[in-house]
């Protein structure tokens, strides 16, 4: 059950605005048309460059085993590099891992900050989903390990991204 969430989760957060590039776009047909081989090698070189909707994309076709070996852990380094930059939809995804240990160790705490982070009225679809996954966690914590979380939560700053 946890993990139907966790991938209908990823799924609606894969509505992040498209990037207005053509090497992006063209990343995406391929993807699209199942053609995972060439969609993967675009999609590295954009995010080696810092492209967040190129790393999300890694991230989901580890998630998913699209074009590549099934990896959680893999999917969780292309999310965490997304959701440390300050992407909403990375944010989700991300948090959305530590619920149930997908590529991380289960991580209450760090969940919920990373899902607080994407709950943002302005993100969306993606703020909907990371409220409801928050919470499903918030039935699991203390009162003090929400503390912190939402302590971590408003400390945190985007990194350069990476």
């Amino acid at each position: 059950m946890h993990g139907r969430i966790v991938r209908l989760a990823l799924l609606v957060g894969m509505l992040f605005p498209i990037a207005a590039h053509a090497d992006f776009d063209a990343a995406m047909q391929a993807y699209r048309a199942a053609n995972y081989a060439a969609a993967r090698v675009e999609f590295e070189r954009l995010a080696g460059g810092g492209d967040l909707p190129s790393q999300l994309m890694l991230g989901s076709m580890y998630f998913y085993g699209r074009g590549v070996t099934r990896d959680d852990a893999k999917a969780a380094e292309w999310f965490a590099r997304g959701a440390h930059s300050g992407d909403p939809s990375a944010q989700l995804a991300y948090g959305a891992l530590f619920k149930d240990g997908h590529g991380v160790p289960i991580d209450v705490i760090e969940g919920y900050m990373w899902l607080t982070l994407a709950a943002d009225p302005r993100n969306g679809d993606v703020y909907y989903n990371a409220r409801r996954i928050r919470e499903q966690l918030v039935a699991t914590m203390t009162a003090e390990q929400i503390g912190e979380a939402e302590r971590r939560a408003k400390a945190w700053q985007p990194e350069a991204k990476r």
